[in-house]
């Protein structure tokens, strides 16, 4: 079996998350490989906002808050990284894996 050294946890804001997440993590401590959490919301104009600033870091805040929330209890055992993408989903994760050589993604 092929060991695997960076991992990356494509990332949904919905519930029954979890499993799916324990899943990687616990392919992650086997190989002693490192996980990215990683969500991609849709396309948004960097002017696009409101009253509470712009959209995109809205967002990014956000989100970031959710799945760091998902990663805290494996803070310890593994290295964790979450990251926040914008623009068409499957095209941001494919750039994600050639521009870092990650060797898995995993998705609920």
């Amino acid at each position: 079996m092929k060991n695997f050294k960076d991992i990356i946890y494509v990332a949904e804001p919905a519930a029954g998350q979890t499993q799916a997440f324990r899943r990687a993590v616990t392919l992650a401590e086997n190989n002693q490989a490192r996980v990215t959490v990683l969500y991609v919301w849709g396309d948004i104009p960097p002017e696009a906002g409101g009253p509470q600033g712009d959209l995109r870091e809205v967002l990014r805040r956000r989100s970031r808050e959710d799945f760091e929330a998902l990663a805290a209890p494996y803070r310890g055992r593994l290295r964790l990284e979450t990251k926040v993408l914008f623009g068409r989903p499957f095209v941001e994760v494919i750039h994600e894996v050639l521009r870092h050589g990650r060797d898995l993604v995993i998705k609920r």
